[in-house]
């Protein structure tokens, strides 16, 4: 699956994919994730996933049941916690002491020395250990961080597939409303036609139109099907399960529901924790590349059995290591620097972008949900009565019926319209929630966490 860069990466040293990317379409054409993912569920591939039965969801579940379901249930999520978890792990190692070496020697022709036993351990010079510990703590930190990023990202796009199925239901019963008014104008506009007051051309008319509207259902049905798949996806169950109900008010409550939740939480957005731990994971970086000019150093014991003296022998013994090669270690030292500049700039470019995001999807949110309350409050309840006064007076026998029919479409238009204007102020509250780092049903500060054996 490709994913769109958003964010820079802000680790020295990049352990997984950057997950920083702008939130995807609601509603995407088949991409080649999908394509994999459905011959993988045809042809059986990855059976010990498929045959899995998904965790029960509640039948009235709303948009933060969704995202807490989503979020416990990703595989994807839980891996970045281990990863995270394998790091730290790792640090424990890179701290510790290099493992010591024993050596035994025995002559087979019979000399003074019999056997000798030697033990040796290599010491780094001090700091060393430390600062190799402390840029994996700090690369675990990041991973933890991405962790909870990643979280929200999929939190953005089950909000997204959530206003697109409300989008499409409320659509569809706008779609139902105008079929069963037409239905209506049919038996209408025969009687007129056997009285002689209209031609053939208006009961035509008329049945192309309910025709039209009928088609219009046909394909809003098609995209449900599609919308409820691309949410199963997301929340990890078969492509067949069953979703709660959703209605178009679900729109406006969602979209309520991520204005209330607006608290930065108290460690800084992740993606921000992340490019810190990374420009701190650099500079440890960087002071281990410095102290790799230091030499090791290496003690030791020998015992040697002496078979012709009274006692044996025993001696101590200490080593240096010579790092004479100084290109070598100068090339540590540049590499080393010049990650560290990256990860700064990285973390700076980072809450820039972050700042310019909110302003521009806060605007955005505006700007949609003015459009939706006009065409809610204003310009609907005027086509509505209009349309009213059109059908009165076209069955009292002084209408048109083509105006009619024009009025009505212009009705439909209009609804879709705000049902659009409505879907897209939601995805905008939740690029805003992703930006903030605070969705309901989900906190970045608790990502999913690894089982512990």
């Amino acid at each position: 699956m490709q994913f769109t860069y958003f964010f820079r990466d802000p680790r020295p040293h990049p352990i997984t994919p950057s997950i920083h990317r702008q939130p995807s379409r609601p509603l995407r054409r088949i991409t080649t994730g999908a394509v994999v993912a459905g011959l993988f569920t045809v042809f059986g591939i990855g059976a010990a996933t498929a045959s899995s039965t998904p965790p029960p969801l509640p039948p009235e579940a709303g948009l933060a049941e969704l995202i807490r379901y989503a979020v416990e249930n990703r595989p994807d999520l839980k891996a970045r916690t281990s990863r995270a978890a394998a790091l730290a792990a790792r640090s424990e190692v890179e701290g510790g002491l290099p493992d010591p070496m024993i050596g035994y020697s025995y002559f087979a022709e019979r000399m003074e020395t019999r056997q000798t036993l030697e033990v040796r351990q290599t010491i780094p010079w001090p700091g060393v250990r430390a600062a190799r510990r402390d840029a994996l703590l700090r690369a675990a930190t990041a991973t933890e961080s991405e962790a909870g990023l990643a979280g929200l990202a999929l939190a953005e796009e089950v909000t997204a597939a959530h206003a697109e199925r409300a989008r499409l239901q409320g659509l569809l019963a706008v779609l139902r409303e105008a079929e069963d008014l037409e239905s209506g104008w049919i038996t209408v506009v025969q009687s007129r036609v056997e009285a002689g007051a209209a031609g053939p051309a208006d009961l035509l008319r008329a049945e192309v139109f309910l025709e039209s509207i009928r088609d219009e259902i046909e394909r809003v049905g098609e995209e449900i099907q599609i919308a409820d798949t691309e949410l199963n996806r997301l929340l990890g169950r078969p492509a067949g399960a069953g979703l709660p109900r959703v209605e178009a008010e679900d729109l406006v409550r969602a979209a309520a529901l991520l204005r209330s939740a607006t608290a930065v939480p108290e460690t800084g957005h992740p993606v921000v924790a992340a490019s810190r731990a990374g420009v701190e994971q650099a500079r440890f970086n960087e002071r281990a590349a410095r102290l790799a000019a230091r030499p090791d150093f290496t003690l030791g014991a020998e015992w040697m059995e002496n078979t012709d003296r009274t006692r044996d022998e025993f001696r101590l013994m200490v080593g240096i290591s010579l790092p004479i090669w100084g290109g070598r270690n100068e090339a540590l030292r540049t590499a080393a620097r010049q990650e560290r500049l990256a990860a700064e700039a990285s973390l700076d470019d980072n809450e820039r972008l972050l700042a310019a995001e909110r302003r521009s999807a806060l605007d955005r949110h505006r700007e949609a949900q003015r459009r939706a309350d006009f065409l809610a409050e204003t310009l609907i309840p005027r086509t509505r009565e209009i349309l009213r006064l059109e059908t009165e007076a076209y069955t009292g026998g002084s209408g048109d019926l083509f105006t009619l029919i024009a009025t009505n479409r212009e009705l439909l238009n209009q609804e879709e319209t705000r049902l659009a204007q409505e879907a897209r102020a939601l995805r905008a509250a939740a690029r805003l929630a992703f930006l903030n780092a605070s969705f309901p049903g989900f906190s970045p500060d608790q990502p999913q966490r690894s089982e512990q054996p």
